[in-house]
């Protein structure tokens, strides 16, 4: 397209320099894109000795060239209407700037004449004008604008010209880029502070180098100061928040300066005219690129008004609900009275006369009760008008009467509780009687067979307690009675064994050995039979129980061998029982446990959870395990799943476990797999009745 490069004079050289140097001056020392523009333009034109140049850059906004009115018009009189006709052209898809738009690089038309895509052609060529140029205006990789450029001549340019005239155009992008970057910035500082102004949030800044701190202009209003007129420290700035509220808010501070802690709270502050205004606070800490904090910066939302409408609102609300419940509350009271199944009915104190009445009282009276109706002429006919009598004394004592169990079954029985209540005035002053009448037949049926039920059942408690106490004789007795014989075979078997002395052979001894350990079973199979018996018929009040404590002396007191460990955790659900049935069964469980953990180390554990209601608790242990098939076979009394001369026992303790336990309102079970230990299991109400 363009001439190859033609060598310059030392001269020719110092001019495109010098051109160079005069565009990059007029870019810095311009203020604004347009100055830079008209001055380069002027110095182009003075470069190239055209006549015409023009200056267009790109909308931002939708890619459009648009003219920015920078031209240089050698003889404005000659050129005007060529002016006149390009303000008239789009160029952005088309003509010789668009061309440079759309290509990136420099256009050139040699005769315009000849040229079909220049716009312009009937306007040039009634100037004048031969040769077009276009030169991009470049920032980066895109570009910002074009320079026109127009000759009478014809063209007269090779590439190093072309050269020289684009870098103009790279200089003059970077004047344009710059100020749109500014006036870019100036914008959204502008949004930012008319986004705050309306959300009423405020932000600020705090430099731990110099302690200063910044406040936006919103935050300025929120405390309602004078932009540019407020804190310039950190203390400054706690000194607007509520005096209520300061330590919280320096608290948080702290731990963000020492912590690097964003924080988040709602603060009050109080502005010069005394005002108070809630705000909600948020910030972070802010570091350098070593690590190190260097300040803070944070935002604050005027709540204020949110809050009061928020009040308003909620307050409105609560009145309307306030309403909408008395309603219903009035509709449902008078479905209550009209509907309730008892007599009731209002009397003016003053008149006599009802000022309602339901229709249990209708029903009673046998009519309908219409408001003004006088009590003289409809009231409850009761024996010896009892009703009345109340009535009146209620009236003229303005103190409440109740008649209780009057028949106004007129042949049958049909009982009545009636009150006669005085309602007052705020004064004191009686302002109505309140009649209300519920009937009672049921109650007073149900009330004497319960008086029948409880002679009879007093009866036979009495019955019941002489026979328990003969039973109890008799269990001492018969207990005594066999024990007695009992003690003397193992005294028997002490003497002959002493009187045999060194005569008496191992086979002799061992004998003696075996019948006084039978006895012994004996003693305590009778012990046990006489616990057994009286399990549930003696009471004492309940108490709250430290388990913990109770286990560990039970522990204690079997004195277990010293290779049995029995583990009780620091804490168990506590509840509140008798102490000796409930100390019973964790002795009998324990024992058995010790019993059969005939393993090298046995481990006992006791344990517990909150289960509703109850307490469940466990005994678990490491010994050899109970089949599935005698599970329950065990709780039985006298059952025993080993025989007495391989296991000491009677066969009662877990009998006596289950019926202590069922007696007072739990439940007992194993849980066990062969040779995986077992876990006897019960259940206790977490309070006990007597």
């Amino acid at each position: 397209m363009f001439a190859a490069a033609v060598p310059r004079t030392a001269t020719e050289s110092d001019q495109e320099l010098s051109l160079l140097v005069d565009v990059a001056g007029a870019v810095n020392a311009t203020r604004s894109s347009a100055e830079a523009l008209q001055v380069s333009l002027e110095r182009i034109c003075q470069f190239l000795e055209w006549p015409v140049g023009h200056a267009l850059l790109v909308a931002p906004e939708d890619d459009r060239l648009v003219s920015v009115d920078v031209w240089h018009l050698a003889d404005e009189q000659r050129y005007r209407s060529f002016r006149e006709a390009s303000a008239e052209v789009e160029f952005s898809r088309g003509g010789l700037p668009g061309a440079a738009l759309k290509f990136k690089r420099s256009q050139l038309i040699k005769d315009v004449s000849a040229e079909p895509r220049f716009l312009r052609r009937s306007a040039a060529l009634a100037v004048g004008l031969h040769t077009g140029l276009a030169i991009p205006i470049l920032a980066l990789d895109h570009v910002v604008g074009v320079i026109e450029l127009f000759d009478t001549r014809p063209a007269d340019l090779d590439a190093r010209d072309i050269t020289v005239l684009e870098h103009v155009g790279i200089i003059l992008g970077r004047s344009v880029e710059r100020e749109r970057a500014q006036s870019a910035l100036e914008e959204r500082e502008r949004a930012l502070s008319e986004a705050q102004r309306i959300a009423h949030l405020g932000s600020w800044q705090w430099d731990a180098g110099s302690g200063r701190v910044e406040w936006s202009d919103e935050l300025y209003r929120i405390h309602g100061l004078e932009p540019g007129i407020g804190p310039v420290s950190l203390d400054d700035a706690l000194g607007y928040v509520h005096v209520q509220d300061r330590a919280n808010v320096e608290a948080a501070l702290r731990r963000a300066k020492d912590e690097g802690a964003s924080f988040e709270f709602d603060e009050r502050v109080v502005r010069p005219s005394g005002e108070i205004r809630w705000l909600h606070a948020r910030g972070m800490p802010v570091f350098g690129s070593d690590g190190e904090p260097r300040g803070m910066m944070g935002i604050a939302i005027d709540l204020t008004e949110r809050r009061q409408a928020e009040e308003r609102a909620r307050a409105l609300m609560f009145e309307q609900l306030a309403r909408q419940r008395s309603e219903r509350e009035r509709l449902r009271l008078g479905a209550l009275f009209d509907q309730a199944p008892a007599v009731i009915a209002v009397v003016d104190a003053d008149t006599g006369r009802y000022q309602m009445a339901n229709a249990e009282l209708a029903g009673l009276v046998g009519q309908s009760v219409e408001r003004g109706t006088s009590t003289r002429e409809l009231f409850p006919r009761s024996p010896d008008d009892v009703l009345r009598k109340a009535f009146d004394v209620a009236t003229e004592t303005r103190v409440p009467q109740s008649v209780s169990e009057v028949n106004l079954g007129n042949g049958r029985e049909r009982y009545y509780n009636f009150l006669f209540q005085p309602v007052f005035r705020d004064e004191g002053e009686t302002m109505e009687i309140m009649i209300h009448g519920a009937e009672v037949s049921e109650l007073v049926a149900e009330r004497r067979q319960v008086e029948d039920k409880i002679a009879e059942l007093a009866r036979v408690a009495a019955e019941l307690e002489r026979s328990n106490r003969e039973l109890d004789q008799f269990a001492y007795i018969a207990s005594h009675d066999l024990k007695a014989p009992l003690r003397g075979i193992a005294n028997v078997s002490t003497w002959v064994e002493e009187d045999l002395g060194d005569a008496a052979d191992d086979e002799i001894r061992e004998n003696l050995r075996l019948l006084r350990d039978r006895v012994s079973r004996m003693e305590a199979l009778i012990d046990g039979l006489l616990q057994y018996s009286r399990v549930g018929r003696f009471s004492r009040a309940p108490e709250p129980l430290d388990v913990v404590a109770i286990c560990r002396d039970v522990a204690e007191l079997l004195d277990p061998p010293k290779n049995v460990s029995i583990v009780v955790p620091p804490e168990l659900p506590e509840v509140e029982a008798q102490l000796a049935p409930f100390r019973q069964v964790l002795h009998n469980l324990l024992a058995n446990a010790i019993k059969y953990a005939r393993v090298p180390s046995p481990r006992i554990e006791v344990g517990g959870r909150s289960n509703g209601s109850h307490v469940d608790y466990w005994v678990s242990d490491n010994g050899p395990g109970i089949a599935p098939a005698h599970q329950e076979k065990i709780w039985g009394i006298f059952q025993k799943l080993e025989s007495r001369d391989v296991v000491d026992g009677t066969g009662i303790g877990l009998a006596l476990v289950r019926k202590i336990v069922e007696t007072h309102g739990g439940r007992a079970w194993v849980e066990s797999t062969p040779g995986e230990g077992a876990t006897f299991h019960f259940s206790w109400p977490k309070v006990s009745g007597e």
